[in-house]
């Protein structure tokens, strides 16, 4: 009974955490941008204003940060980041202000990484954050995620590693979801080259309107297919 009982209230736990960090979110990959090719990303300092007892600055950069253990993006800190700037130029642009600490990160970063991810967090009622991946060589916004908690999470380290635990995870899904619609697109391009490679079918294929040209490929896809099982 100990054993089910402790069991029961640890679902219970996690299905809150569910709750509260699941409500309110959105994301959205830019207009022909690519995330398929980042394989490195800096975290980038946070936008964020501490309230009276909410966690420091320090505090929030760590929870994003180790948040980043369940991506399969290598993800360099903030502080690391600030390491290598200090070591390639002599500039150490954590004592800067924010905006004066961006504008060196966005010139040192592209040596490091394939992109910069911002977050920003609007902590009033309820706590938003905003993650925004950059392209280190265009400065180009790649990808955005949005997600607000649940009114009565804390104000605390682990209500913001929980939400950037959300975006990583967020994140390595919509590089697979890209990955495989370029695989699909690459198969039927590949399909489309063989059906135009025969200078006859070519010719046929157009002339036809584009209805018939997409029945022509399927049709053509179906024959492809039925000869690959004969042989």
């Amino acid at each position: 009974m100990k054993k089910l009982f402790t069991l029961l209230t640890a679902l219970a736990i996690m299905m809150l955490s569910a709750t509260a960090f699941a409500a309110n979110e959105q994301e959205a990959l830019a207009d022909g941008a690519d995330i398929t090719g980042i394989r490195r990303m800096a975290l980038a300092e946070p936008l964020y204003n501490q309230m009276k007892d909410g966690p420091s600055m320090a505090d929030v950069t760590q929870a994003v940060y180790d948040a980043s253990a369940l991506t399969k993006v290598y993800v360099i800190s903030y502080g690391d980041t600030a390491s290598n700037i200090k070591r390639d130029t002599d500039v150490d642009i954590r004592p800067l202000n924010h905006r004066q600490a961006m504008k060196v990160f966005r010139l040192c970063v592209p040596k490091y990484v394939d992109a910069y991810v911002v977050p920003t967090i609007a902590n009033n009622n309820r706590k938003t954050v905003f993650f925004d991946v950059y392209q280190v060589k265009t400065d180009a916004l790649l990808y955005r995620y949005q997600l607000t908690a649940d009114k009565h999470a804390e104000d605390s380290y682990m209500t913001y590693k929980a939400l950037s635990e959300q975006f990583f995870k967020k994140f390595d899904r919509a590089i697979e979801n890209q990955k495989r619609r370029k695989a699909i697109e690459a198969e039927k391009k590949a399909k489309l080259d063989a059906l135009l490679a025969d200078p006859v079918k070519r010719a046929e294929y157009e002339r036809k309107s584009e209805e018939d040209k997409k029945k022509a490929l399927a049709r053509e896809e179906k024959r492809q297919a039925a000869a690959a099982k004969e042989k």
